[in-house]
């Protein structure tokens, strides 16, 4: 990610990736994806 007004840059890298960890489908609409429930953030 780049912001460009300000020139700082940030890399992220993925170390581990897991699927299929039975997260519940409405933890994807919008209003979850715009402030997650603690507990599925680390």
């Amino acid at each position: 990610m780049t912001d460009e007004v300000r020139g700082n840059v940030t890399t992220v890298v993925f170390t581990e990736i897991d699927y299929d960890v039975g997260l519940p489908e409405d933890l994807f609409t919008e209003r979850y994806l715009k402030s997650p429930p603690r507990e599925y953030v680390e």
